[in-house]
């Protein structure tokens, strides 16, 4: 269902090289433009973006990190210098937003309480401010990240796909055939009996996990038994002795 689009932010955003080839790769950069008013990169992250043959989108600007040490303290603990450069200007901005997907940065940013985003999250905030009109433009968008090889988080690909599920049933504006609608109803229903067979294998698999580790106690124990009385046994004549 499209939602109404609402106005981009104030804040101040600050990207990392690999949102911007994220973006690039599936040709929507413009998702950028049209969510965030104020979107810098430092000249470190141009250097990174640029050496692929891109070219900077004009709505970007560049800014300088006045505090270089803080650049080179951060790539001592191991971000490298895209990352490292845009997290010190982060700390030198009023209400920043980080726009990251590199594992390193993330984690320092979750340490720090920096507020970052993934590329994935802004592809939500996109479907769900109406920048993506629907769930099957934001599906394609997501199989457009898989295609490109770059690593994503493909478990976080599901759980997304799965909230947002393509379903043009949920479209008010569109008019079904008599086929179609079967066909949908026949979809779901061949779901709902794959749902149903797994369910009912995990629960032949519990039962059948329960039996065995029954079995295996029952063999257990006696011989357990045995082996502390012969230990018993043993004290006692060590004693007598």
């Amino acid at each position: 269902m499209q939602k109404e689009e609402q106005k981009p932010v104030d804040e101040i955003v600050i990207s990392d090289t690999c949102c911007l080839i994220s973006f690039e790769k599936i040709n929507k950069l413009d998702i950028l433009d049209s969510l965030y008013k104020n979107i810098y990169i430092t000249p470190e992250v141009l250097g990174e973006y640029e050496k692929g043959g891109s070219k900077k989108p004009s709505f970007i600007k560049i800014k300088e990190v006045k505090n270089r040490d803080k650049i080179e303290d951060l790539r001592k603990i191991g971000l490298h210098e895209g990352e490292a450069s845009s997290i010190a200007l982060y700390n030198e901005c009023e209400n920043p937003l980080l726009l990251t997907d590199d594992g390193d940065a993330r984690e320092y940013a979750d340490k720090n309480n920096l507020k970052f985003l993934t590329t994935l999250d802004i592809l939500v905030e996109a479907r769900e401010l109406g920048y993506i009109k629907t769930d099957e433009e934001l599906h394609k968008y997501l199989d457009g990240l898989l295609a490109t090889k770059r690593w994503m988080p493909v478990n976080i690909i599901n759980e997304i796909k799965e909230e947002y599920k393509t379903d043009s049933l949920l479209e008010k504006d569109t008019i079904f055939t008599k086929g179609q609608l079967d066909k949908k109803a026949e979809e779901l229903k061949t779901r709902e009996a794959a749902i149903k067979l797994a369910e009912d294998k995990l629960k032949e698999d519990r039962e059948h996990f329960v039996t065995k580790q029954t079995e295996i106690l029952n063999i257990i124990k006696p011989r357990e038994e045995k082996v502390v009385k012969r230990e018993t046994d043993l004290n006692g004549n060590i004693k007598k002795k």
